[in-house]
């Protein structure tokens, strides 16, 4: 019991991360300066909104010591499904029963996702992996090819004011805030940190990870109809390339893959250390193909910062 009592007080260690984000920015106000006009930071952060959702649920997934290889395509088969849904001139009727389904798809894939992992007892990163494959071929019957219609109305609601991006991100910080502070959410970290001594405090591991999928697919779907909203079309492959930012901007904000901490904060900043670099890549003239390279090199620079740090902690 005391080593879940530690496991649910360790505090999440995203001070690297602010850090790094802090020299990232510097660096791109030296090579970058009209980089920072208050309209395209807005603009970068509202694109960014997507993937910032996503990490989410990929941050609770990984704090209950799972991971999720298939939230990018699973993204595409929600995002398929509601701009199939819209049509060609969707009225308000149709755009909440459009909307409502596509996040009602991601919130299925993510329970398939945790009864597989939970309660069939398959390797997270097999059963992610294979159902990401699942996704990615019926998103693609769907929607065969990139196209279809959004609402204007939810286009236009991400453009309302430069900073509104900013006060969405506010607003998920203040629902963090808030679980943070809940009983779950100890129970959480607890069956990331201490899987042991949370079975014999009596909580149920298996619940506990459905319920994170199930958490990752309601955050998904969400993600879906930003990115939605903000291409104003659909594409059956819009989430290929979005698992991997989210892995980065969780383990470069302080969630530890082995599980047991979560940082909101982090991954925060993880996603806008992601923009930095993104926009450094371009500043220096390096070709675009390079940012998946440079995503994989920060994995295992702070994992093994990580390690590195636990050794010292033992010695």
């Amino acid at each position: 019991m005391h080593n879940l009592l530690l496991a649910n007080r360790r505090k999440p260690d995203w001070a690297v991360s602010v850090l790094v984000l802090t020299l990232s920015t510097v660096v791109l106000w030296l090579l970058l300066p009209g980089f920072f006009r208050a309209a395209n930071v807005a603009s970068e952060i509202r694109t960014s909104l997507p993937t910032l959702c996503l990490a989410m649920g990929q941050m609770i997934i990984v704090s209950a010591r799972g991971i999720d290889l298939s939230l990018g395509a699973l993204l595409s088969l929600a995002s398929s499904v509601m701009v199939w849904l819209f049509g060609s001139d969707p009225t308000w009727q149709v755009s909440v029963v459009a909307i409502s389904a596509g996040i009602g798809v991601a919130v299925a894939g993510g329970a398939t996702n945790g009864l597989l992992v939970a309660y069939f007892r398959v390797q997270p990163v097999i059963a992610t992996f294979a159902t990401s494959f699942v996704w990615a071929g019926l998103a693609l019957w769907a929607l065969p090819q990139p196209g279809g219609v959004v609402p204007e109305g939810l286009s236009s609601s991400l453009r309302v004011g430069a900073w509104a991006p900013l006060v969405v991100i506010l607003a998920i910080g203040a629902v963090w805030l808030q679980f943070s502070r809940s009983s779950r959410y100890r129970g959480l970290l607890a069956v990331g940190g201490e899987p042991v001594a949370a079975t014999n405090s009596g909580l149920n591991l298996g619940l506990v990870q459905f319920w994170t999928y199930v958490a990752a697919g309601l955050l998904t779907g969400i993600s879906a109809v930003l990115l939605s909203a903000d291409i104003s079309s659909g594409d059956p492959l819009i989430g290929a390339s979005l698992t991997l930012p989210t892995i980065v901007a969780v383990v470069i904000g302080g969630t530890k893959l082995t599980g047991g901490n979560a940082t909101y904060v982090g991954t925060v900043a993880g996603i806008l250390l992601l923009i930095v670099l993104r926009n450094i890549v371009f500043a220096v003239g390096l070709p675009y193909e390079w940012q998946p390279l440079i995503d994989s090199v920060l994995i295992l620079a702070m994992l093994a910062v990580g390690a590195i740090l636990n050794l010292r902690r033992k010695k």
